[in-house]
């Protein structure tokens, strides 16, 4: 076996060292041409002069510096610089942006240039003395022989020197970070404030995630951060030339105000018959309401907002239900009034004709008599007379006997009709009445007397005794008395007056409705005139017969809107027969068509529980799980437990989901919903099973890294519960989940990290990163967004940090030249991808990120992803993994048109793909460990919000599969299915790094070349894990190839 492996590597490394000579023969022609083609382009005539023009020679060599050249020639000389140092931590080479065709820039006569050096490799050093040549070409050349760059042996050069001293770089530090209060009640606000010394930037982040604090701040500040529910730790991550620094403050918070029913009435709330009644509420410190009746009422179900009114029309006494829920599962006030419906009085109807009997063209009034029923009443008259007012009148020419029928009717439709008659003599009585002024008798048809003499008789003047009146000086009252001195009592009146002293008087000015002063005025005060003197208004009255409003000066509205709205001519109305579900004309029907009677005059089905379940189940002691049911035909629903809970007790919606806490017995959750025909009941059990102990994983990328370059160290938890309190030593620090650093000197430095849950169970870790000795500075750049999935019409932040670079350029989605750290707010309104270009004196980094836009459907799903062990920061579409690699998924469900309810996501991932339990997010906190099972709920989301989840999954290895697709899914209420997918490819990814050479003469650097590539190829693909499944993968398709191949020859030869 040892002989058959060793047979194996020498054979791999023959095949290792011909690729690598080719590679070194390659480099070494490629050289060794490039130098014989630039060889005959030696021109050293004509140099050029150089002056250097900077004055500021004191610098922080981290700072980068600009050269200040300036160059004068006599004749055409393509121009380049070269800047170097008898030190060997700097050499440059600078060529001016073109403006000849060869690449080169072609001079003549005087020009400035600014050449950008980047020190920060001689940092060490207390100063440096800079040799700088301004390289030129014969202009004459530029045919066959194209210029090259070789100061040493092909460019003449105008030497001059710069000698710079170097300021000693002090560390960045926080000296201060707090927060004021540090203890606020619930849903206030505290002010962070922070100073800084010799740092450049700061990033802020909080535990839960807080959008008041996060992304890039200030070096110094303050920041007030608004509406805290949960207790936060805040950490500022800091950063100069010389260190970083990182300092957390906790601030804690009260629990939630309790939430309270302040008012729940219904105005009216006692009914005759049938009618309308106004539902009003109000709430404080409620976050939802929940509203039920008995007997079930379609108009009174489900949620409904925290404040607010409604109007029900009610046939039957009803009892509502209002439960609203506040910050926290046992955090509810419930409240319940009653609507008595009465039954309608009687409606007695009588009728009544005066004279009875009549003679012949004698008037005869036929009066209505009604008692009971609800008024007002409306008549009608038939048979000998006809009219609608309660009295109707009529006389006869002939004699008889005539009956009238009449008809009823109250405002709550009953009615009732009745009849009455007259006779009507035929031969008129001569009547007499006497007149009292001429005491005369005359003929009257109504006259009392139905003879002249006994008209006569009674018909005397018959003169008063004289009456006396004497004036009561006390009172100023006139009395009778029998030797009073007046004869009248008008003309006593008119003397018995008690004359006061004149007073004030009032009058009204009906054109400015205001009151003066005059002394013929009718009132005695001011405020007696100011009551009375006020502009009347106008009224409208409502025309029954046809239904126009009309100016009135006894009409009920006060404006001509008001009465048209009302002044309405009724509609035929149907109401609903609940014992043969059959529709009838009723006035007092709730449906104007006969359509929509019929549509909904259905017999109710049975109420019946759908689904009735509890998530995770089982779970261990002191953990959480979730209740979610829904109900079909039902009008509400009760819950109660064995043994009782007080987060699953009493009314509950027909569907929904309740967080039970702190579960610490196996308990019976039971559930009972009520229909108009029958009740359904389920119960279910939830068990408890060990407490799973907590995973704790940490990692740095890049490993290994460059002196100075940027490290970050992160984490990774699962089985835990709450929120996550982190705690960094040794080479990391603070109480973030991630920390970044860079280190002055080589070596392997180590991070422990010790994690603690909500329910005190802790888990630590420990890992480490390998600093190489040498630094090629070379350009790195982290560039992410703040949210990568958006509605129509909304905003983030692109953010990007970078090092060893000198400038940035945007293009794609944006453009233009950009710092080499900083954010930027876009908007885009549809998928748009956006990349970021940074450059350094030892090359350039790009990366780019996409925003995604969601419109159209009402459900909006992004689902992406990124390899948190490589320590990618942005996410994307395609996530790129190796065995044992963790990933992590970010899903961001938007509802776009409309409200969403009842919504769940469920993310099923592949068989190379492991959940990691404890790591689902919704908006930065902790859920259950659902999501890849039976589904995560995410509850209500509101229309043009969002909701980001985010969960981290272990690879293994694919089998054959080197890539595979990843599919989310969402549903809500009412809604179509709407499904996303990421793609997870397997394996590695090859870079390229620019290698320089040294002599270009040389067949031994060829072999060094050669036997460098060769080792490192063998290395790669004997040892590493990676390099392995590549090895593996090229020799299975070799052999594929041949297996091909022979099966082709076989079928020919058949």
């Amino acid at each position: 076996m040892l002989k058959f492996n060793l047979l194996k590597n020498m054979k791999k490394v023959n095949y290792l060292f011909v690729l690598g000579l080719f590679i070194g023969v390659g480099i070494f022609s490629f050289g060794s041409i490039k130098s014989a083609l630039a060889e005959t382009c030696v021109d050293t005539t004509n140099i050029c002069d150089l002056t250097i023009l900077n004055t500021n020679t004191t610098i922080d060599p981290r700072n980068p510096y600009t050269i200040t050249a300036r160059v004068s020639c006599s004749s055409p000389r393509k121009i380049g610089f070269q800047i170097r140092s008898y030190s060997s931590c700097f050499t440059s080479f600078y060529q001016p942006s073109s403006n000849s065709s060869d690449g080169w820039y072609s001079l003549t006569g005087t020009q400035t240039y600014q050449i950008p050096v980047n020190l920060s490799n001689c940092a060490s050093q207390s100063g440096i003395t800079l040799y700088i040549d301004a390289a030129q070409c014969d202009h004459q050349n530029s045919g066959s022989c194209a210029c090259t760059y070789n100061p040493e042996k092909r460019f003449a050069s105008d030497t001059r020197s710069l000698t710079l001293n170097f300021q000693q770089a002090q560390p960045c530090t926080i000296n201060s970070f707090t927060a004021n209060p540090s203890s606020i009640s619930y849903n206030s606000s505290t002010n962070l404030s922070w100073s800084t010394s010799n740092c450049n930037s700061c990033t802020a982040y909080a535990s839960p995630y807080n959008s008041y604090w996060t992304g890039s701040q200030s070096t110094s500040g303050n920041k007030t951060v608004y509406n805290l529910t949960l207790n936060t730790t805040f950490t500022l991550s800091c950063s100069g030339s010389n260190g970083s620094d990182t300092k957390s403050v906790m601030v804690n918070v009260g629990s939630a105000p309790d939430c309270r029913i302040t008012s729940f009435y219904a105005n009216p709330n006692s009914l005759t018959g049938s009618g309308n009644s106004n539902l009003n509420w109000s709430t404080s410190n409620c976050n939802s309401c929940t509203a039920s009746a008995q007997p079930s009422f379609g108009g009174w179900t489900g949620n409904v907002n925290v404040n607010g009114s409604k109007s029900v029309y009610l046939t039957q006494t009803t009892s509502f239900t209002l439960c609203c829920q506040g910050q926290g599962s046992n955090n509810y006030d419930s409240k319940t009034i009653t609507v008595n419906v009465n039954d309608l009085p009687t409606l007695n109807v009588s009728c009544s004709a005066s004279p009875n009997p009549a003679q012949i063209n004698q008037t005869v009034t036929f009066t209505a008599n009604v008692s009971g029923g609800i008024s007002p009443y409306s008549y009608s008259w038939s048979g000998t007379v006809s009219g609608n007012s309660s009295a109707v009148s009529k006389t006869f020419n002939s004699a008889g006997t005539y009956t009238a029928y009449l008809t009823v009717y109250d405002n709550a439709s009953q009615s009732k009709s009745t009849s009455c008659s007259v006779t009507v003599n035929g031969i008129p009585v001569i009547r007499y009445a006497c007149n009292t002024s001429t005491w005369q008798c005359y003929q009257s048809s109504t006259g009392q007397y139905t003879s002249l003499s006994a008209c006569q008789a009674d018909c005397q003047y018959v003169p008063p005794p004289q009456i006396r009146y004497a004036c009561n000086t006390n009172t100023w009252q006139c009395y009778q008395s029998s030797s009073g001195s007046y004869t009248s009592l008008s003309a006593c009146q008119a003397d018995c007056q008690y004359i006061p002293p004149p007073v004030t008087r009032y009058a009204c000015n009906t054109s400015t409705w205001q009151c003066y002063q005059s002394s013929t005025g009718q009132y005695t005060s001011l405020s007696a005139c100011q009551a009375d003197c006020v502009q009347p208004v106008v009224r409208y009255a409502c025309n029954t017969s046809t239904w126009q409003c009309y100016q009135s000066s006894t009409g009920q509205y006060t404006s001509l809107s008001a009465c048209q709205n009302d002044c309405v001519q009724p509609v035929v109305r149907y109401a609903c027969n609940t014992s043969t579900w059959q529709c009838y004309q009723s006035s007092t029907g709730q449906y104007t068509s006969l359509t929509s009677c019929q549509t909904n005059c259905q017999q109710p089905l049975n109420c019946q529980i759908t689904n009735f379940t509890a998530n995770p189940n089982p779970i261990s002691s002191g953990d959480n799980t979730i209740l979610n049911w829904n109900s079909s035909n039902c009008s509400y629903c009760n819950a109660s437990a064995s043994p009782s809970n007080t987060y699953w007790i009493g009314s509950k919606a027909i569907n929904g989901s309740t967080i039970v806490y702190n579960l610490t017995q196996v308990t019976t959750f039971n559930l009972t919903c009520y229909g108009q025909n029958n009740t359904d009941t389920k119960s279910l059990t939830v068990n408890l099973s060990q407490n799973p102990s907590l995973n704790v994983s940490c990692w740095a990328s890049p490993n290994p890294v460059q002196i100075n370059q940027n490290v970050t160290f992160y984490s990774s938890v699962s089985n835990g519960s709450g929120n996550y309190y982190y705690y960094w030593s040794g080479a990391a620090s603070g109480n973030a989940a991630s920390y970044y650093r860079s280190f002055s000197s080589n070596g392997t430095y180590w991070a422990y990290l010790t994690v603690t849950d909500s329910w005190g169970r802790t888990g630590s870790a420990s890992c480490s990163v390998y600093v190489e000795g040498q630094n090629y500075n070379y350009p790195t750049l982290d560039f992410w967004a703040d949210k990568y999935s958006l509605i129509k019409g909304e905003s983030t932040y692109l953010r990007w940090t970078s090092s060893n670079t000198n400038y940035c350029t945007a293009s794609n989605g944006w453009s233009g030249s950009r710092l080499t750290n900083g954010y930027e707010l876009v908007s885009p309104t549809s998928q748009t991808t956006y990349t970021l270009t940074c450059y350094g004196n030892n090359g350039s980094v790009t990366k780019s990120l996409t925003i995604y836009v969601s419109e159209g459907q009402n459900i909006g799903l992004t689902k992406l992803g990124r390899n948190l062990t490589n320590g990618d920061r942005s996410y994307e579409k395609t996530i790129r993994l190796a065995d044992g690699e963790v990933a992590e998924f970010y899903l961001a469900v938007s509802a776009i048109n409309s409200d969403l309810t009842n919504v769940v996501i469920k993310d099923i991932l592949p068989q190379s793909l492991t959940y990691m339990n404890g790591t689902t997010k919704i908006n930065g906190v902790v859920q259950p460990d659902t999501i890849a099972s039976t589904g995560l709920s995410l509850g209500n989301i509101s229309r043009g919000t969002s909701k980001i989840i985010t969960f981290q999954a272990l690879s293994s290895a694919p089998g054959y599969y080197l890539s595979q697709t990843n599919t989310a899914e969402v549903t809500a209420n009412g809604q179509n299915k709407v499904t996303d997918t990421a793609t997870i490819v397997f394996g590695m990814v090859l870079g390229a790094a620019t290698v320089k050479t040294g002599p270009e003469d040389s067949l031994l650097m060829i072999l060094l070349i050669s036997f460098g590539l060769t080792s490192a190829l063998f290395y790669y693909f004997t040892y590493n894990p990676k390099g392995k499944l590549v090895f593996n993968i090229i020799q299975e398709s070799i052999r594929n190839y041949h297996f091909e191949r022979t099966r082709q020859k076989l079928l020919k030869r058949k």
